[in-house]
């Protein structure tokens, strides 16, 4: 993990799971079954409180895109972008989830 560009921290995961740190902290993706701790761990070390992360926006629903999602919303209470489409597919409470 590491900050790739000014305000882009790129997760080490199979897919690519990217944090956006600018006024807000947005999780573009929750990668593998193992990334949400990875993720958690990584906030730690760059001084953020899970708490910070307002948002999480799924590009789509494939496994290594979407794994990581319930325990980063249960960590966060982050809010949960993801396509009207694909939104059934998510692990998650309704109430966490906004269909785009």
């Amino acid at each position: 993990m590491a900050e790739i560009l000014k305000g882009v921290h790129m997760v080490d995961s199979y897919a690519n799971t990217f944090f956006l740190l600018d006024e807000r902290l947005v999780l573009v993706d929750t990668g593998t079954a193992d990334a949400g701790a990875k993720v958690l761990a990584y906030l730690g070390r760059i001084n953020v409180k899970p708490l910070d992360l307002s948002t999480i926006f799924i590009t789509h629903t494939h496994p290594d895109h979407i794994n990581g999602v319930e325990e980063l919303v249960q960590a966060t209470d982050a809010r949960v972008l993801v396509h009207k489409r694909e939104a059934g597919v998510l692990p998650i409470e309704r109430s966490n989830l906004r269909e785009v």
